[in-house]
């Protein structure tokens, strides 16, 4: 949304993305009794000066520390990341010292221990025989953790995989007679939540809810994807296959989550890319959430080079 000028210096905490706030400190005039305001300077998701918008992040560090330099005002940056593995190197780019200013938390302050099961998957990235692998694979570690009892989210790559993932679960999980652990009816608020889908526009998401699976993607409508974020954080949907939208930030009660595959189709290189290693960690990241679980595993499918 956008504020006024007058809005916004009524406010004392300003939440903005990188764009919108390199366009507000990059005006000569107008904007700048806002920008002299600034004390605090909070960076979350810093390990994006990797990706495409990171040269806006850039932008903003610079001239804030210009500022600093030309008004002598003390202007304290933050940067925030669960996923950034030269720490030290972007410290030293947002001049933070080392010896009282840097935080590093490894996995043994995480309140759920991880565990991270790599599976290597034979054929060629995007071949008939590699997806049939694939799907195997990842049957198998789902009903494994349906057997225990446990919820999962399968992440796929693109948004037509995540119906198509979800039938081919379920068709072999009939296959293997074992579709009851999918099946969300014996739970007691099922039959409320098949009339709240009844009222859903989205028809694959009425067909898959009583065989227990959810999608989820960025292409969805907004009312679907918050009721199957709250189904699935009631229990009743027990697979959900979703695109990396989802492990951004939003906390659900998954024992493992699975990557099918960590080869994506670029359509920009024309080929295969590997999943960047910071999605990955994010990923990584939705499985056994502290408000949820206390010690469960998450796994992840490797496509495997021969």
């Amino acid at each position: 949304m956008h504020l006024t000028k007058a809005e916004i210096l009524r406010t004392q905490i300003i939440v903005t993305t990188p764009e919108k706030w390199d366009v507000v400190t990059r005006k000569s005039t107008g904007d700048m009794e806002l920008v002299q305001k600034v004390r605090l300077l909070i960076i979350d998701e810093v390990h994006m000066l990797h990706d495409e918008r990171g040269a806006v992040i850039e932008s903003i560090v610079a001239r804030t520390e210009r500022q600093v330099e030309s008004t002598q005002s003390m202007i304290r940056i933050v940067g925030l990341s669960a996923t950034l593995p030269n720490y030290v190197d972007v410290a030293s780019f947002l001049r933070v010292n080392p010896y009282a200013g840097l935080f590093y938390f490894d996995a043994s302050f995480r309140p759920v221990p991880l565990e991270q099961h790599f599976v290597g998957v034979r054929g060629k990235a995007g071949s008939k025989q590699s997806n049939e692998n694939l799907d195997r694979a990842a049957f198998e570690k789902v009903k494994e953790m349906l057997e225990m009892g446990h919820q999962v989210m399968v992440f796929v790559h693109s948004r037509k995989d995540t119906v198509r993932t979800a039938r081919r679960l379920y068709e072999m999980a009939q296959d293997d007679q074992c579709w009851d652990l999918f099946d969300p009816q014996y739970l007691p608020r099922y039959p409320i939540a098949v009339q709240e889908m009844g009222r859903s526009k989205g028809r694959e998401l009425r067909d898959l809810f009583p065989k227990g699976f959810g999608v989820h993607h960025a292409g969805m409508l907004r009312s679907d994807r918050n009721l199957t974020e709250r189904l699935f954080a009631e229990g009743l949907i027990k697979v959900l296959c979703c695109t990396a939208t989802l492990a951004w930030g939003v906390n659900l009660p998954a024992a493992a989550v699975v990557i099918r595959g960590t080869q994506l189709y670029s359509s920009q290189k024309g080929t295969f890319v590997d999943l960047g290693i910071l999605d990955v960690l994010q990923i990584f990241g939705r499985a056994g959430r502290p408000q949820f679980q206390r010690k469960l595993p998450d796994f992840l499918f490797r496509k495997s080079t021969y």
